[in-house]
């Protein structure tokens, strides 16, 4: 974030100024207004008229409302053991709204041409993972409190195959690509494959662009298509119901499935298992997703529906797992 920003409580935590003094730390780009990322969701914005040179402005909007304007620049940044990189592209923002409070800046890892892994590609062979802890953690004892991780270059990626690793081939999509789409065929719950979610219902149709299951670590829940969800979802209710958990009426927020475990320090819950190209299985821990939502003992199984035409594997159901995305083209995701 640059200075004069109205709607942010980021600016004690950083700040960018490009005084003369800094010129050399941070440069503002000059233009006519346009920038040259194909990304539907950054927008160039009319240069300003104000008889001394003006940097580009842009607008870059997310999918959960929250946007920041600004204008385009580039930055040395440099990492936790003297590792740096030049001329890295970086937005400005002076107005920054939404879902920003607590955060300096953020981090854009997709696979699009101003994300970070893309310009700084060369400089770490394009690889990079990281591992989300659950999100309780910064709550809890200084003793016991475990923090996130991101790691860039080979490090990212061991040569050697560890246990529990589990990897599957990445899809493009030409009409979006700066998602990372993963081809998932299926879905169990308590050992026994959902019948109701197929492989064709979550496949990407490359002509329309529609379709298809994106990893995305900026999305809180899983969201599968409509119908796969509600398939998910009954069968999942069907084991619950079994192992004697108790539905709580109405839901909460986006989730329309909710148990009241108020009292109780340990239920039995079915298992869920997420099946992927390759031949590769991921099987969610408990806590990926039945979450707790009030200070009642109110839990409730962390997926929803999405009539969007995409399908999200989201930043709850990744907790505990370290997710690695390597290459450009021959690309793979893995989880250890």
């Amino acid at each position: 974030m640059c200075p004069h920003t109205a709607h942010s409580a980021l600016a004690p935590l950083l700040t960018l100024s490009p005084k003369p003094d800094l010129r050399r730390a941070v440069t503002v780009l000059h233009g006519g207004g346009h920038t040259t990322a194909k990304h539907s969701s950054i927008h160039s914005l009319p240069p300003r008229h104000s008889g001394r040179r003006h940097g580009v402005p842009i607008l870059i909007s997310y999918g959960d409302g929250s946007l920041t304007t600004g204008e385009f620049a580039t930055e040395t940044l440099t990492f936790r053991g003297g590792v740096r990189v030049a001329r890295i592209a970086l937005g400005c923002g002076h107005d920054n709204e939404g879902l920003f409070v607590a955060a300096a800046g953020l981090l854009g890892l997709g696979r699009g041409s101003l994300s970070f892994p893309t310009q700084a590609g060369r400089r770490f062979n394009r690889r990079f993972s990281y591992c989300l802890v659950d999100r309780t953690s910064s709550t809890s004892a200084a003793s016991t409190a475990r923090t996130s991780s991101v790691v860039f270059g080979d490090a990212a990626i061991p040569t050697a195959k560890l246990p529990l690793t589990a990897f599957t081939p990445m899809v493009r999509n030409p009409k979006m690509d700066t998602f990372y789409y993963v081809e998932v065929t299926g879905l169990s719950v308590g050992g026994t494959k959902v019948a109701g979610v197929t492989e064709s219902e979550l496949r990407l149709d490359p002509a329309t662009g529609r379709g298809g299951v994106i990893v995305d670590s900026g999305t809180s829940v899983t969201r599968l298509a409509r119908s796969a969800y509600a398939a998910l979802r009954d069968a999942f209710k069907a084991g619950a119901t079994e192992s004697g958990l108790r539905l709580s009426p109405g839901g909460f927020s986006l989730f329309d499935t909710c148990y009241d475990l108020a009292g109780k320090t340990e239920v039995k819950v079915p298992t869920v298992v997420l099946h992927l190209a390759g031949g590769s299985n991921v099987s969610l821990p408990a806590e990926n997703y039945l979450i707790p939502v009030d200070t009642r003992g109110t839990f409730c199984f962390a997926f929803a529906g999405t009539d969007s035409g995409v399908s999200i594997i989201g930043n709850i159901q990744q907790q505990g797992f370290r997710v690695k995305e390597k290459g450009q083209v021959k690309a793979k995701a893995g989880r250890t």
